[in-house]
């Protein structure tokens, strides 16, 4: 292959990351992330030099949303406003895109021929979109975009209740067992097939869970949360999606090591593109908070174990989300000490009730040594707890 079809080829796969939009041309260049095309189909209203700064709200760090809306087509349009505009403005930067070739799509005899192929199964297939379609649970998981399946099993998590979760995973497990069936034993099942083994499965497990309630006098299966050691302070934070996938609620809460609340806050932003960039908005919400009040040594508590392990690697991230989280080490620097752990979810119900709260909100809310009715029984059982 020549040199220029070399670059050709190279430069279909590269996008721009979008940092204050001055370098990126609306018009001509792949700079939309997660939609397909890249770069805008129509031209309107925009001349042809424009840049992407142009939609950019600077004062409030996010896009332009009346003009944006304007513009673009509704899909670009939904897309450019899930995108992450970053607090510091930095240069726009291009990085490989990450996307996916649109080929023929895998089938269920494909699968488990390798990790991306499996995959994209899960997501992607007819039979699979069908299926999930059909499926009862409230997210369509499969729009929810990721990286890898580990990811993506990771984002469902954060986006389901548990008992949907539950759900989620005993339909993967069926879905592949009855992959199975056909590849080893020519046994074809419809999805709603599928769908009513899992339903069938479901109900067995709520009844046994049931019976055995009965037989159990007592049982502490509750972790805890725990205060920080001293000196330091502990950083709760967490992020929520609305039913209808237009907003972010984050929540964060700033705790001593007497358990005391020293400071917390809930705001709304618009929808981003994936939970995960959502978690990470939460952990940078609540670091600005820390840095207002004058913390200076904080220990970060996050239920979102891929942002957290992300945090904890000091390479640069050249994913979807890797803007997020050079704001976050950016941030950092201006601490004396940060330090970012995973907790389970049951140790983090004071941040999540900040984040349910922040999504009935217009504007963000900050309360001063004092506690929110929305997270103050959350409180009391974490003091209790170690008390």
């Amino acid at each position: 292959m020549e040199h220029s079809g070399i670059f050709a080829l190279l430069k279909h796969g590269l996008c721009w990351y979008v940092g204050n939009g001055e370098s990126i041309q609306v018009w001509s260049e792949n700079w939309i992330s997660n939609h397909h095309p890249q770069k805008p189909i129509l031209r309107r209203i925009l001349p042809d030099g424009a840049t992407m700064s142009c939609l950019i709200d600077v004062e409030n760090r996010c896009g332009n949303r009346n003009l944006v809306e304007d513009v673009f087509l509704p899909s670009e349009a939904e897309a450019i406003l899930k995108m992450l505009v970053s607090y510091r403005l930095p240069e726009d930067t291009i990085r490989w895109s990450h996307t996916r070739v649109s080929a023929a799509q895998p089938s269920v005899t494909d699968v488990g021929k390798g990790r991306n192929l499996s995959f994209m199964f899960f997501k992607e297939c007819t039979w699979m979109r069908s299926f999930w379609l059909a499926s009862s649970l409230g997210y369509r998981v499969d729009m929810m975009s990721a990286l890898n399946i580990a990811v993506w099993i990771d984002s469902v998590r954060l986006a389901l209740p548990r008992s949907q979760f539950y759900v989620f995973v005993n339909m993967l497990w069926k879905v592949w067992f009855s992959r199975n069936m056909l590849l080893f034993e020519g046994k074809r099942k419809t999805p709603i097939d599928v769908l009513d083994r899992c339903m069938a499965m479901q109900n067995g497990v709520e009844q046994s869970t049931a019976d055995m309630s009965r037989h159990i006098v007592a049982a502490e299966l509750v972790s805890k949360w725990s205060p920080p050691p001293p000196g330091l302070v502990k950083l709760n934070t967490d992020a929520s999606k609305s039913h209808d996938d237009c907003f972010m609620g984050l929540g964060a809460a700033i705790r001593d090591e007497d358990g005391q609340v020293l400071v917390s806050a809930a705001n709304r932003i618009p929808s981003v593109q994936d939970i995960i960039q959502g978690e990470a908005q939460a952990i940078l919400f609540g670091l600005h908070l820390a840095q207002d009040c004058s913390l200076r040594n904080v220990m970060v508590e996050g239920d979102a174990l891929v942002v957290i392990n992300h945090l904890n690697q000091d390479h640069k991230d050249l994913y979807l989300q890797g803007l997020i989280f050079e704001d976050i080490k950016h941030l950092v620097a201006s601490f004396d000490s940060v330090s970012f752990c995973y907790s389970r979810r049951s140790n983090n119900q004071c941040a999540h009730g900040l984040a349910k709260w922040a999504l009935n909100l217009d504007e963000a809310r900050v309360i001063m040594e004092d506690v929110s009715s929305h997270i103050w029984p959350c409180i009391l059982q974490d003091v209790s707890a170690f008390c």
